[in-house]
């Protein structure tokens, strides 16, 4: 007993004078556990985000000179955690990319999209689900992600319901940063009210994404138009003061939507999208408007903007019309921030 309590004594004093002279470091494992969770967050001011969907032409040189980022739209997860293909641009990602990254520009792979609670959406909450099977489906995410020397993985589950598959779409943002910390983590969400959220998403959001694209757009329902400057104005505020004091919260992982389409009615009296190119109908983002979203964004401290869809644009490859006017508003206010 006395052996043992000289033993802890010494001890002691060693601890005392490895705290005092070296500093206090903590455990080591505690401290490889804490290296695992903590990242370098992706995040800048002035960011300006083009989703380019598969169905159209790659984005131009015009419309890369003045993006900072591009979503190539889009892949969906499968039952058994693979990816699917037939969704995938005509256009070579990979070629794509490096004449993206001779620009400066970064590239992400969108995974999902709307699919009205199609297969896609069933497949995100059945393998999120399953561990095995959301540990297959980011090891294949992260191959595909390396394969095309991807910047990014922009996860748009439209939508988790309920608190369980919340935590499992968490689940799966964290898996993918840790296996590739190096990637911008990002994802897209509707243009509704932060508090609705289940807490979940308050409290752990802003620990496993780089970016939060908020779609402030196809709102006609409760905004006096579908992507309307003011209100889009007041829900990324709403979201920011939602996030603070929560762990990992950065403004800058904000990023507003633009919506470079409006909408019409056809010939069956149906609501259908109308791109700016093709009239615009009601709604769409104007350069007046755009002007008033990046402004906001650069004075609040936030990430920047996105768009929803860069084919729509007019003279996308001499002037982009609308994406010319973001560029400008952008860099009268300092331009992009970020590497």
């Amino acid at each position: 007993m006395k052996k043992s309590l000289i033993f802890t004594f010494k001890a002691l004093i060693m601890c005392f004078l490895t705290a005092t002279f070296l500093g206090c470091t903590g455990d080591p494992i505690e401290n490889k556990e804490k290296e695992k969770k903590d990242y370098a967050y992706q995040v800048a001011n002035g960011a300006i985000i083009g989703y380019a969907a598969g169905w159209a032409n790659a984005p131009s040189e015009a419309q890369l000179s003045m993006v900072t980022h591009v979503m190539v739209f889009q892949t969906y997860p499968t039952a058994d955690g693979g990816l699917t293909k037939n969704h995938l641009p005509k256009w070579s990602i990979a070629d794509f990319v490096t004449l993206a990254h001779g620009k400066g520009v970064k590239v992400s792979i969108v995974l999902g999209g709307w699919d009205n609670k199609g297969a896609g959406t069933q497949a995100f909450a059945s393998i999120t689900a399953n561990p095995a099977l959301r540990e297959t489906f980011v090891n294949n995410v992260v191959n595909f992600a390396d394969s095309l020397n991807l910047d990014g993985i922009d996860v748009d589950w439209e939508y988790p319901e309920g608190a369980a598959q919340w935590t499992n779409f968490i689940s799966l943002c964290e898996e993918l940063k840790q296996a590739r910390p190096n990637l911008r983590i990002s994802t897209a969400l509707p243009g509704q009210d932060p508090n609705a959220y289940v807490n979940v998403v308050k409290t752990r959001i802003w620990k496993v994404l780089d970016a939060i694209h908020i779609m402030s757009y196809d709102m006609a329902y409760s905004w006096p138009t579908h992507s309307d400057a003011e209100r889009s104005k007041q829900l990324i505020d709403a979201w920011a003061n939602w996030g603070i004091g929560q762990e990992n919260f950065d403004k800058r992982k904000l990023i507003l939507g633009c919506a470079f389409y409006g909408y019409g009615v056809n010939d069956k009296g149906e609501s259908i999208q109308i791109a700016y190119n093709q009239g615009g109908g009601t709604g769409t983002d104007t350069p007046a408007s755009l002007k008033q979203k990046v402004d906001h964004c650069y004075d609040n401290g936030y990430g920047g903007v996105m768009i929803w869809e860069l084919s729509q644009d007019r003279n996308i490859s001499t002037t982009p019309e609308l994406l010319n006017a973001i560029y400008q508003a952008n860099n009268a206010k300092g331009g992009y921030t970020g590497k």
